[in-house]
Parts: structure tokens; C-alpha cells; sequence
């Protein structure tokens, strides 16, 4: 079968098109920081005036509609885009808009929370955060403890979240939170929630920053006291059941997207340096010991790059049943082959390569990354979770008592 994009003339003249405007706009010296730690207000800065620029073409939401904000172009223009900005390796900086915020507002509405929600979100006027999990019960939503009771036209919210949030600043930059909270105390689980799209600046909010060790973005601890949210931000109105909201969240955060042209995958770019790489005389890839890795490591990401592709093909057709099960294998690969990933390049080029010494550092400091991330494989979810909601997606959950 023919994975492969097949351009027109007419797409590869946006393609210089793209290519131009990046290598103008685009600082080359400007590199996104693998430690939350060293984030400046320069970068952040920059960062989110480049996604403003790419928003007002319409590039940082390609393939969502131009009635929404987004930029409503063809799969092959989306693959042109996807192409160009990874062939600037600018992993953090160049990107399109995240899906788990956008889809329960789509899905759920009303209209006038998609026009003052949304479209700021895929112009990239504004950013999001998802306010879910707790201190006590971390991302169990059915034992979410924070509660907002409604009060006139307001819904009054008090309790706490925590790993919130990313390199955002709170003010002057537009912060919607997406909030589950309980609605209705005292009703059964799964009926007693509510999904917000809640002010990051209204009063009653206190932020403070996390310090983590491993973290992939900067997390903050969210208070709420007495938080008066206006009651048009309650996703779907009162008669909405919270958790199915939370639901479309959780399936476009677990991969639902899927990726039409993912990033250059590592194992690539290990394979090439291996080439050129002699030791004792010879290139590394001599070794038939590391051919063998190579080559595992290879089809690996060959694999996860059709399981992401194969799971945006399938979203485009808003089979949705289909997507759940796919969007689950494609992240649950990625979270079981990363580690193996990080433990294999350590064999090959040893510690050194993650050293951030000029003279030694292998890969602009990917391998760093590799290793960070293989560290980390929790993030919205750990590998046992996958497997959870995989065999749920496919139907072969366990029978209930009595085999019903």
C-alpha cells in the first residue's frame, strides 16, 4: 500500500511559500529549553507571537474550519505545513493548536461559547489549560472533590488542582481552564459533574508554581475560593451529564487526533549519525549487534507513525468509534516503546550523549530528550491505563459478576 502524499504543482508552491515566511519569521538561533527551568519570559514571549502570526494565517489550526478560526485546508496542504515545520526542528515552538480543549466545547456547545472560546483558541489568541486532576485522587474523575454550586446566574466554585498549566503566563495572556467540578453533590457518580471553561484571572484564583523534577512543561497548584463562574461557561448547560463532556476531552488528549505527518522519528536520525560514526575505524552501524537494534527501533517507529496516521484518517471520517481504539493503541505504542527507546540509545552511544557539552552532545540534545521522556511515561495516563481503556475501546473488557 502507497502511504505516501502525492503534491500538485499548486501544493508545492505553497510549500515555498511556507518555507519563505518561516525562515523569515522564525528567529534560527531561537531553540525551545529542555528544562522547564530555563524558560525565559523572552521565549515564552516569542514563542506565543509566533503562534498569534501562524493563527492569523490560519496555520496553526490548518484542517479545523475557517467559520471556527482555523485555516479549513486540505489534508495535503495540512501534510505541506506539518512537513515544513518539521523540517525547521523546532520541537515546542512550531506546532498546531491542541485538540482536548476544543472538542467537548464542539461537541457540546452552546454556539455562543464556540464563538468566544474557540475561535480566540485556533487564532491563537488564547491558551488552555486542563484543570483535572486533584491532590488526593489525581486524574480519578469520579472522585473529584472540588465543587461548583450554582448561585443565581453564577456557579460558586472552591477546591484545588494540581500539575496544571504549561509555560503560559496567567496575565496579560487569555487562559481558559477546561474544569471538571461536582455540580451536584450527593448524586451517583458519573451523573454528578460539570465541565466548565473557566477564566484563568477570575477572582478567588491563586496560582503558585510547581517545582517537579521531570516534568515536561512548567505545572502550577490552582486554589479556588469562593470563584463566582458565570453559568454560560458550564459546557453543555445544566442538562449536559459532566462526564460524557470530560469524555470527548480525555479521547482527543489520548491521541484522537492522530498526526498526518509526525516528526522525523529519532530512530532515523540515530541510524545516519551511526553511519558516519566510526569507532576502531569503523562506521557503528558495522556492528551487527547495533544493526539489530537499529533496526527493531526502526520498525518500531515506523509503527507508531501509522497507528497516529491511521487514527487522523479515521477522525477525518467522524467515525468516532473507530478513533477510540486507534488514538488508545497509538499512544498506549508510544508509552511502551519510549522507555525501550531511552535504554537502547544509552547502549549504542552511552552516557556521554546526553552531556550538553558542545564538544560531545549527539543529536542537538534529542538523546537528552529521549531519556527525559522515557522517564516519564505517566503524562495523561500511564501504560496500565492504556491497556484499560484499549480493551475497553475494543469490547473485550472483562464480563461482568454471574457473566453478563
Amino acid at each position: 500500500m502507497d502511504f505516501d502524499f502525492h503534491f500538485t504543482e499548486e501544493d508545492e508552491k505553497f510549500r515555498k511559500e511556507v518555507r519563505t515566511w518561516l525562515e523569515e519569521n522564525v528567529p534560527a538561533d531561537l531553540e525551545y529549553p529542555m528544562d522547564p527551568l530555563d524558560f525565559t519570559d523572552e521565549i515564552i514571549t516569542m514563542r506565543d507571537d509566533l503562534k498569534r502570526k501562524l493563527g492569523a494565517k490560519g496555520w496553526y489550526a490548518p484542517d479545523w474550519p475557517k467559520e471556527w478560526g482555523g485555516g479549513g485546508m486540505s489534508d495535503e496542504r495540512v501534510a505541506v505545513l506539518r512537513q515544513e515545520f518539521n523540517r525547521m526542528d523546532k520541537p515546542g515552538l512550531l506546532g498546531f493548536v491542541y485538540g482536548p480543549y476544543i472538542t467537548p466545547i464542539l461537541e457540546y456547545g452552546p454556539e455562543e461559547l464556540r464563538k468566544e472560546v474557540v475561535t480566540p483558541l485556533l487564532r491563537g489568541e488564547s491558551s488552555w489549560w486542563l484543570n483535572e486532576t486533584e491532590p488526593d485522587h489525581g486524574t480519578d474523575n469520579a472522585a473529584i472533590e472540588s465543587t461548583a454550586i450554582r448561585d443565581g446566574d453564577y456557579y460558586v466554585a472552591n477546591g484545588e488542582k494540581i500539575y496544571v498549566g504549561n509555560n503560559t503566563p496567567v496575565d496579560p495572556y487569555t487562559v481558559w481552564c477546561l474544569t471538571p467540578l461536582v455540580t451536584k453533590p450527593g448524586a451517583p457518580r458519573h451523573e454528578n459533574l460539570g465541565v466548565f471553561a473557566m477564566p484563568a484571572n477570575l477572582p478567588g484564583i491563586k496560582i503558585e508554581r510547581m517545582e517537579l523534577i521531570g516534568a515536561e512543561d512548567r505545572k502550577h497548584h490552582l486554589y479556588m475560593k469562593d470563584v463566582h463562574i458565570p453559568a454560560k461557561y458550564l459546557i453543555g448547560g445544566p442538562e449536559a451529564r459532566g462526564w460524557d463532556v470530560l469524555q470527548a476531552s480525555l479521547r482527543s488528549e489520548h491521541g484522537g487526533g492522530g498526526n498526518i505527518v509526525p516528526p522525523e522519528a529519532l530512530s532515523s536520525k540515530l541510524i545516519r549519525y551511526c553511519k558516519k560514526t566510526k569507532r576502531n575505524g569503523k562506521p557503528l552501524t558495522s556492528d551487527p549487534f547495533l544493526q539489530d537494534i537499529l533496526v527493531k527501533l526502526w520498525i518500531e517507529d515506523q509503527k507508531e507513525r501509522l497507528y497516529t496516521l491511521a487514527t487522523y484518517s479515521t477522525g477525518k471520517t467522524g467515525k468516532w468509534e473507530g478513533v477510540g481504539y486507534r488514538a488508545v493503541q497509538a499512544t498506549l505504542h508510544e508509552k511502551v516503546h519510549s522507555p525501550k527507546l531511552a535504554k537502547a540509545i544509552l547502549d549504542i552511544l552511552g552516557p556521554y550523549s546526553v552531556t550538553t557539552d558542545p564538544e560531545l552532545v549527539v543529536l542537538k540534545r534529542e538523546v537528552e530528550r529521549a531519556e527525559r521522556m522515557g522517564c516519564v511515561t505517566h503524562i495523561a495516563g500511564t501504560p496500565e491505563s492504556y491497556k484499560i481503556m484499549f480493551s475497553r475501546a475494543t469490547g473485550m473488557t472483562r464480563p461482568k459478576e454471574g457473566g453478563k
